[in-house]
């Protein structure tokens, strides 16, 4: 009897992805993430922005390969990780855009864990004055000054 792949001592792989759509202009440019799923494992990592190229799969240059050839390369075995080599481009306000390599480890079909981000501290209230320490008065400024002042005086204490 003729049997699927498990009767002949293959076991059928489901290849997963990790979590990301990708795009290319034109075939001789690199492929770029034009999208993150929600949920996967790209974008739980919070390692991967939408805008970065695809510059190699697990340390394999894919300079000059097409968008399936990039997205066949990326998908694998459930659990299995994968190496992404990243060019981020980030705009300088005054400056020229700056390119940054990153290396990014994900695991396909497996969400991973978020990154590690630091704790959020709140800055330390200010206590603001009361109603009553604030006078209608308007302020007064020298003849020929603009501005400087603030459109309400805080009483002193008396």
């Amino acid at each position: 009897s003729q049997g699927g792949p498990q009767s002949r001592g293959y076991m059928a792989v489901r290849r997963q992805g990790v979590g990301l759509a990708l795009e290319q202009a034109t075939t001789d440019t690199l492929c770029y993430v034009a999208d993150i799923q929600p949920g996967g494992s790209a974008a739980l990592s919070g390692q991967v922005f939408i805008g970065d190229k695809v510059l190699s799969v697990d340390h394999k240059n894919v300079s000059g390969l097409q968008l399936s050839d990039v997205g066949a390369m990326m998908g694998g075995a459930a659990g299995s990780v994968v190496t992404l080599g990243l060019i981020r481009t980030t705009s300088v306000l005054f400056g020229p855009e700056r390119e940054d390599l990153l290396e990014v480890r994900l695991t396909r079909g497996v969400p991973a864990p978020p990154a590690a981000r630091p704790p959020v501290v709140s800055a330390p209230a200010v206590p603001h004055p009361s109603p009553d320490e604030y006078h209608d008065e308007p302020p007064t400024y020298p003849r020929g000054a603009v501005g400087g002042e603030a459109a309400y005086h805080v009483r002193e204490p008396e």
